[in-house]
Order: C-alpha cells, then sequence, then structure tokens
C-alpha cells in the first residue's frame, strides 16, 4: 500500500507532500519492523523510475528484505513543477537535513514500525538529490547509515561534499554510487569513489553506457 501525506515543516516553512511504501503484510504482524529508504525526488522516483514495482519485484524475489520506504517530493504542489523547491533543499542544505531528521522521519518512525537503527536506514537521490543524500547521510550517520546517490552533482561548490569528506572523519556508513559514462557525473563520481576507498568506507560503485535522465537511474 502507498500512504499520502502532507507534512507541514517549521525548519524549512512549508508543507510538503510526502509517500510511504507498506510492503505486503505489514498489516498482518502488528510487531515486526521494518529497513527504512528515504528516497529524495520522492514523486518522480515513483512516476519516472517505477520505484513501487521496484521494491515490489525485490520483495517478492526475495533479492532484499520487505522494506519501508518514504519518498518525499521537492514540489510543494505535486501537480506543479514550479513549486520545486530542490535548487536549494539539494545543495547540501543543513535546514533540509533537519527537515528530513526532526520532522519527517520524526513523525513516521512513531507513525510507522520503522527500525530505530542506522545500518537499516537508507537515503538516496539522483543528480542534486544523490548530493543532499551524500551530505544528509554523512553529517547524520547516526540516522542514515546507508547511502545511494545515482548520477550524483558532486561538482557542486567546486566538489565540496569531496572536499569534506576527503578532510573529514570517518562515518559508519555504507555507500552505493553509481554514474552513466555520457555527459554525465562520472569524473566526480569515480572520485569520490577513490576518495570513500582510501577512508575505508565500504562503496560500491557502477559505471552504466546512459546519460543524466531517468533511463539510467
Amino acid at each position: 500500500t502507498l500512504d499520502s501525506l502532507n507534512i507541514r515543516s517549521k525548519i524549512v516553512r512549508r508543507t510538503h507532500p510526502v509517500f510511504v511504501y507498506l510492503p505486503s503484510g505489514y498489516r498482518a504482524d502488528a510487531q515486526k519492523r521494518y529497513p527504512t529508504i528515504f528516497v529524495t525526488d520522492g514523486g518522480e522516483y515513483i512516476t519516472l523510475a517505477l520505484m513501487l514495482n521496484v521494491l515490489d519485484n525485490m520483495i517478492a524475489e526475495k533479492r532484499i528484505r520487505p522494506i519501508i520506504a518514504v519518498f518525499v517530493d521537492p514540489r510543494t504542489d505535486i501537480n506543479d513543477s514550479q513549486t520545486s523547491k530542490r535548487m536549494n533543499d539539494y545543495s547540501m542544505s543543513d535546514a533540509f537535513v533537519n527537515f528530513m531528521v526532526r520532522e519527517v522521519r520524526a513523525r513516521l518512525i512513531k507513525k510507522y514500525r520503522m527500525l530505530n537503527d542506522p545500518t537499516q536506514t537508507a537515503i538516496m537521490g539522483a543528480s542534486l538529490g544523490g548530493l543532499i543524500s551524500t551530505y544528509a547521510a554523512f553529517t547524520r550517520p547516526d540516522v542514515f547509515g546507508l547511502c545511494a546517490a545515482q548520477s550524483p552533482s558532486f561538482w557542486w561548490k567546486k566538489k565540496a561534499i569531496i572536499r569534506t569528506i576527503a578532510s573529514g572523519s570517518k562515518k559508519n556508513i555504507k555507500f552505493y554510487i553509481d554514474t552513466g559514462t555520457i555527459r554525465d557525473a562520472q569524473a566526480e563520481a569515480s572520485e569520490m569513489r577513490d576518495v570513500l576507498k582510501r577512508k575505508g568506507y565500504r562503496v560500491h560503485y557502477e559505471e552504466n553506457p546512459e546519460g543524466h535522465n531517468w533511463v539510467n537511474w
């Protein structure tokens, strides 16, 4: 099932639509708790990446355990692209990270049976969403112990996120990074991969013969 909510934020001072995917069997066992993945650009991961189908299939094939997925959309009006706040929110914004942790997660962990464990909590996104996901995990590893970044905009602000991780202490985070090879994020993504490996992180890295688009992601 997919629950639809609107979360009013005091931190970013607006309301955002949030969609919560609950796996088959969630209602049947009132005691079981689930790993959780938070997804930036949530509406587009649902409509363009068909992530609900992906989750259903991966769970059915037993490739992953049943999980809860939280799709947070950057638009205040899901039907109006002009209301998107992603250019500001996803550019390594501490306010947005606080919104995700203190308001979105804090509310949903009371409503749904999410495991309160960073090793069972992921955050992911594409492009700028990959940038903010990486920043959120690095600044709040007590919450997000798993991070997936697709075609991440690590070039932003002269590769600030790469420099931040290279100069910072190692955190307890596992990373997944993928990039296309056709005018995509290949240079910075591979640079980040090398930085992460030198720092001793576990990182899975992939390159695909695609561009910066939803066909790739």
